[in-house]
């Protein structure tokens, strides 16, 4: 486990192009982030591991902050992020915990802004991603697989 949304299935066998494990959980799927086939929490499943990748699972209804832009000066100090949303079809509504570095503030100071609640929810068409604006960043949510329209709502 990387943290509770991802799931990296090691390969221990040589040659192997597949990996065969229980997915851990229960109630909610797990999402192959190269293909976007969905497995059941608490299934065995098998997945496909060619040697050019790794065998990545995503929570579904997790919302992984990925850094599109940055500035060459301080590569820490991201100024654009792509929230990359794996849902389900059909509707759903998951909570978020999103760990934020501005870069500035002190990790013990109470007014840094380091913990957001998301909420996102979603229908076959939108998904809608509620969070507190992160000072000096520009923010996109992209839909992994779905190809939803993404709407953004201020806390």
């Amino acid at each position: 486990m990387l943290g509770p949304d991802v799931l990296v299935a090691p390969v221990v066998e040589e040659k192997a192009q597949t990996v065969s494990l229980t997915l851990p959980g229960q109630g909610f799927s797990w999402i192959d982030a190269h293909s976007g086939a969905h497995h059941a929490a608490g299934s065995r499943a098998v997945i496909d591991a060619p040697l050019a990748r790794l065998p990545i699972l995503v929570r579904e209804g997790a919302v992984l902050p990925l850094a599109t832009a940055w500035p060459k000066a301080a590569s820490h100090d991201v100024t654009a992020i792509e929230l990359a949303a794996f849902v389900s079809k059909g509707a759903g509504a998951a909570d978020v915990a999103l760990f934020w570095d501005d870069g500035l503030s002190h990790v013990d100071d109470a007014a840094g802004p380091y913990d957001h609640s998301v909420r996102v929810e979603w229908t076959d068409t939108t998904i809608m991603v509620q969070l507190p604006r992160i000072p000096r960043v520009t923010l996109s949510v992209r839909d992994v697989f779905g190809g939803r329209r993404a709407v953004f709502r201020d806390t």
